[in-house]
């Protein structure tokens, strides 16, 4: 073979080689050879999993499916006589409205195929509340993680909530004010931490997801709502005296039982402090003050005790500069701030100042009272279940924080029994809420927190637990931005115990 012939078939070799390794390169069989290849193959995987894998459904405690999602046939009659067929994901509530600020929704990921880096490309999911934490890191992609490559559908959630509980809870709210109107209920277990129950206002249906969305979106703008952050966990409020709880504790937990102060209006640094009633300077203690709802007296002995006594208890009631809780059904956000002034110190005595609380917040301090100064950490994840049936998570009962001691929580337990009597049978107008309350002794306090807008709207709050002597169930209701003060919500605690004690079956 002549020397040109062996030059040609060499450089034909070459390039041979160099168009297979180009087709290698861009082919994305190997990450970081190419980065448009890379970027391709991750648009590619992403947009046949979210084509082929369906979120796992979520159930109730006892089974009862709460939401799930499946494929339908839509069949269309062309006018040619042939039939199109087509599968589309269809996604049903058992009661929309009900489970919407829990639950939210899920859709497909936002995909990027033009982004700098492979990693870039698969954005969030279009999810919301729940299913968008059961879906994302948290919990390695629970909702869509399939036993094995060939699967269609995610792992199952079981949650500890129960719905025939959650439709009582939920009418009962609904009967205390309009489902487009801000406010919640959570019934948590008082020994567990358990949450049994929570309903969030306002409520959107989703199984009408487009005309859910399209009316959170109005509301956002022309309301003084907040849809997107319900108060049950998402957006805290101004708790009000409900607050007083802790101030209470702090004054036994540091010695100061025999606290007591003149129930009259007093002066820091010109700022007044008042009562909501008309008080004439009796002398006061923590009981007295926690049935009547003293701002004096709270107030009075938050400037006693000082900035660093009450961040100390706040810290184990899970208040401190962290401003947020992390849960199995997501972050829960808190304001708490004492490094302003003394009128802050004072007010955030009697629950204004700079605290802000969600109700599942409300219900932990409320539980931990409950449970002998044990704070569970709340949870909301009985189980996963994967497409085979197989357990492959068990939420468990854990100890969260060690709030207070077993004597002060009984101390502040019989105040609290003795506060919900005088609130149920001081107002008119409450029904049957001194009865019930009775025959179930109720623990229980109320809150009216001024919002400070130029309504003068308030927050009602009522926090409980019931039976006085073996606490089962902590139950916290509040409406926000309302005209209602707090007593007004013990109807709404009433129906919520009545349906406990007398028709809950647990599991």
């Amino acid at each position: 073979m002549k020397s040109k012939e062996k030059n040609l078939f060499l450089i034909l070799g070459l390039c041979l080689v160099v168009e297979v390794g180009s087709l290698f390169c861009n082919s994305g069989i190997v990450k970081g050879f190419s980065k448009r290849a890379d970027n391709l193959k991750a648009y590619a995987t992403a947009l046949r999993e979210d084509a082929s894998i369906l979120p796992g459904d979520i159930l109730d405690r006892n089974g009862t499916a709460l939401v799930e999602t499946y494929e339908k046939m839509i069949v269309t009659e062309n006018r040619d006589g042939s039939i199109d067929k087509k599968a589309v994901r269809q996604t049903d509530y058992i009661h929309g409205t009900a489970y919407s600020q829990i639950l939210g929704y899920t859709g497909n990921r936002l995909l990027y195929p033009a982004a700098e880096n492979w990693e870039d490309v698969v954005g969030p999911r279009n999810d919301y509340r729940l299913m968008a934490f059961l879906a994302d890191d948290d919990w390695d992609g629970s909702l869509y993680k399939t036993v094995d490559q060939s699967g269609t559908k995610g792992e199952s959630a079981v949650l500890t909530i129960d719905h025939e509980l959650q439709m009582n809870v939920y009418q009962a709210l609904k009967n205390q004010m309009s489902t487009e109107e801000m406010g919640s209920a959570v019934v948590i277990d008082a020994k567990t931490g358990e949450i049994l129950s929570m309903v969030s206002f306002p409520a959107y249906d989703f199984n009408d997801l487009g005309s859910a969305k399209q009316k959170m979106l109005a509301d956002g703008k022309t309301t003084k709502l907040e849809p997107w952050y319900p108060v049950s966990y998402k957006n805290p409020e101004a708790p009000g005296s409900i607050f007083k709880v802790l101030t209470a504790v702090a004054l036994l937990d540091h010695g100061y039982e025999d606290y007591t102060v003149k129930d009259q209006s007093f002066e820091v640094d010109g700022w007044r402090c008042s009562n909501a009633y008309t008080s004439w300077g009796n002398t006061i203690d923590y009981r007295t003050a926690i049935k009547k709802s003293s701002n004096v007296f709270f107030a009075s002995g938050a400037l006693m005790l000082g900035k660093d006594t009450m961040k100390e208890t706040a810290a184990k009631f899970m208040l401190s500069d962290q401003g947020y809780l992390e849960l199995d059904f997501g972050n829960v956000p808190y304001n708490w701030n004492l490094e302003v002034d003394r009128n802050v110190l004072a007010q955030t005595g009697f629950g204004q100042g700079k605290t802000e609380l969600t109700t599942v917040h409300a219900a932990m301090i409320m539980q931990a009272i409950a449970n002998d100064g044990v704070m569970m950490k709340p949870y909301m994840v009985k189980e996963l279940v994967n497409a085979n049936g197989e357990i492959v998570y068990t939420g468990e009962a854990q100890v969260y924080s060690m709030a207070t001691t077993k004597d002060t929580a009984d101390k502040v337990t019989a105040a609290m029994r003795e506060a919900a009597k005088y609130t149920a049978s001081h107002y008119r107008g409450l029904g049957k809420t001194a009865s019930v309350f009775e025959k179930y002794q109720v623990c229980g306090k109320t809150g009216t927190a001024e919002v400070g807008d130029v309504d003068r709207t308030n927050n009602a709050w009522f926090i409980s637990f019931a039976p006085a002597e073996d606490p089962e169930y902590v139950v916290v209701v509040n409406q926000c931005r309302t005209k209602k003060a707090g007593y007004k919500m013990t109807t709404t605690v009433a129906d919520i115990y009545e349906y406990l004690f007398e028709s809950y079956k647990g599991e």
